[in-house]
This record gives C-alpha cells, structure tokens and sequence, in this order.
C-alpha cells in the first residue's frame, strides 16, 4: 500500500512539474515609465540605485530601502540613506562604481544623466524614468516602484 501510494505521488509530481514547465514564462512586473518606456523586470529587484534624492525618499517610503544599494548626492533623508554609496553627483555619475553595484534596476528623474544611462540600457539594465507632473503621478510612481 504504501510503495503504491509513493508511485502515485511520485507520478503526480513528474505530472505537475511537466504542466508547470510548459507555462511561458512571464515577466514579474511590466510597466511603462514617464519617458513612455516600457520596463520589464524579470524577477523583483534585489539591487537598486536610486538617481534622485526624491526617489531615494520614495523608494524607503514603500519600505524598498533594504534593495537600495547605491543613490546619487544630495540623498540625505531619511538618515539611513546617508549610509549608502554615493555613485555621483547631478554632474555626472561614476560609471565604474555604478557597475561595481551590479543593480538590476536604476530609477532616475526626468531626462538627468540621459547619455549615461542610454550606456547602461544598451547593456541590458532596466531604466526606470520618473517625472510627475501631478500630485497623482507621485503616488502612481510609488505604486510601480513597489511592484
């Protein structure tokens, strides 16, 4: 009974992971940003850099503060952001230390460092661009953000 039992369990997994493995495979989250970009991101990301003191803010206000691994000066709230690595001014970024990160998402405002990162996307990493213009967009911003 029990080596019976043990097939037919063993067999209903062989059959579930085939029915599983035929599913395509889909993207975490797709979004389109304020630049009119579609972003999509395979898996949620582990690793952000942050181009903009307010979406530095924002990305701890939706509690996303333990992925941000690097931000741009001038992130100075909440304190703990003063912790992380600085990777450039709104002069420019440092493209070397940037890459050292290895972020699989870099969020940015408006068309800021838009030579840069148009380097970075043809590489494969995911840009996402915001610009609200209206109180509403701040809270479409974080409810993407936090995808």
């Amino acid at each position: 009974m029990v080596q019976a039992l043990s097939r037919y369990l063993g067999d209903c997994c062989l059959l579930m992971a085939a029915i599983w493995l035929s599913f395509p495979v889909y993207a975490f989250c797709r979004v389109r940003d304020d630049a009119g970009k579609v972003i999509q991101i395979d898996r949620p990301p582990q690793r952000i850099i942050s181009l903009a003191p307010d979406l530095t803010e924002t990305l701890f206000a939706i509690s996303a503060d333990k992925q941000l691994v690097g931000v741009i000066r001038g992130s100075d709230y909440p304190a703990a952001a003063q912790r992380l690595p600085v990777i450039g001014s709104y002069t420019g970024l440092d493209l070397e230390r940037l890459h050292s990160l290895h972020p699989d998402l870099i969020v940015t405002w408006g068309t800021a460092f838009s030579r840069q990162l148009a380097l970075l996307e043809k590489q494969g990493g995911p840009v996402y661009v915001s610009q609200p213009k209206q109180l509403e967009e701040v809270a479409r911003t974080m409810k993407i953000l936090g995808c």
